[in-house]
């Protein structure tokens, strides 16, 4: 097949993916699409017509996509960015997305990464960036999903790799919320969260839950740097392991030496659902500085057998109790999440004990 018929084919897949993103999403969010990094204007809203959006371009050199928000901008809606890449390479399908949010400004943005493999390589490789800029006082609600498992039920043996690149100014608060889901169309994955407290006053916090299962790779990294003083942050990541899985954290806060009185916690809590399964984790923090507060810490465990008794006792199906016990220990992620993307999401994930 020659490369058009491959894009005609990619636009055919993501028309038929949009339509399959449920209502909810559609209802209370601006959409957008990127298909193998370029601005797909026939899936995307009117987005650009709005007065809060100072722009919205591609660059179709190196497939970088330009979001700029104005200074004193209230976004009414958040933004869904659902990048589809479809002609991953071997030697790596790379797609940037750049996201500049002006003074004063606040916006929700949600991030969706889908890579599938219509040539059917015996391996192929992909890589996404993400770039996003906030200046004084500005207030981001990120959320950033890769969970394709809800759109396709067979592997490509593909690489599927992430990178965020976050950086706050003075003043600006940033939450994030990551969910990582056993990407059955990557072999390999790998997310990279890289953020910069540079001004005085920046706040970031950042909650994630990533799972895997069958015999996927998985490997999380975050990094935080503390630049300016008076900064903090805070950080919690839990894993969720299934099968002959494994699973690496990496997480790594650097008070550097003019960041005096940073306020900074991480944290990494796993589960693992079967012997075979494994995870490695790896808190670390570096201080250069005086007069700070620090803290990180791990674990690893299974569900509670004493707990999973319990609730057999009182009529619940092996299977109900793991459940119940996999909902309690995702929730402190989840209810982070508007209801309407938890259910769109959440549901569609199949890691279970069993």
């Amino acid at each position: 097949m020659s490369d058009t018929d491959f894009l005609s084919m990619g636009e055919t897949v993501a028309a038929s993916y949009v339509a399959m993103v449920s209502s909810c999403i559609t209802q209370h969010c601006y959409v957008v699409v990127l298909l193998n990094g370029k601005l797909f204007a026939k899936l995307s809203d009117n987005f650009y017509r709005l007065w809060c959006v100072a722009s919205l371009h591609c660059n179709q050199n190196d497939n970088t996509t330009y979001i700029e928000i104005k200074s004193d901008a209230i976004v009414a809606k958040p933004i869904y960015i659902l990048s589809l890449i479809t002609t991953p390479t071997l030697d790596g399908q790379l797609s940037k997305l750049m996201i500049n949010v002006g003074a004063n400004a606040r916006v929700g943005v949600i991030t969706e990464s889908i890579c599938l493999n219509l040539r059917d390589d015996a391996v192929s490789a992909s890589t996404q960036i993400i770039e996003m800029n906030l200046q004084q006082h500005a207030q981001v609600d990120y959320y950033h999903i890769q969970n394709s498992e809800r759109f396709v039920k067979h592997a490509t043996h593909s690489h599927s790799n992430v990178q965020l690149k976050l950086n706050l100014d003075s003043s600006s608060v940033m939450t994030t919320n990551h969910l990582i889901c056993g990407d059955v169309s990557a072999a390999k994955m790998h997310v990279e969260i890289i953020v910069a407290l540079k001004s005085p006053g920046a706040i970031f916090v950042s909650n994630g839950l990533f799972g895997c299962n069958n015999q996927q790779r998985l490997q999380v990294k975050v990094v935080v740097n503390h630049f300016a003083d008076h900064c903090s942050s805070k950080v919690l990541f839990k894993g969720i392991v299934a099968d002959l899985a494994y699973a690496e954290f990496i997480g790594n806060i650097v008070v550097h030496a003019k960041a005096a009185h940073s306020i900074a916690r991480l944290d990494n809590k796993n589960l693992l659902l079967h012997q075979t399964a494994r995870v490695k984790t790896s808190p670390v923090l570096e201080v250069y500085a005086d007069d700070v507060k620090c803290a990180h810490g791990a674990t690893v465990g299974q569900l509670d057998e004493s707990a999973l008794w319990y609730l057999q006792t009182r009529g619940i199906s092996y299977k109900g109790a793991c459940e119940i016990l996999l909902n309690a220990f995702m929730q402190e992620i989840l209810h982070n999440l508007p209801l309407f993307l938890r259910e769109e999401v959440v549901l569609h994930t199949s890691i279970s004990p069993t």
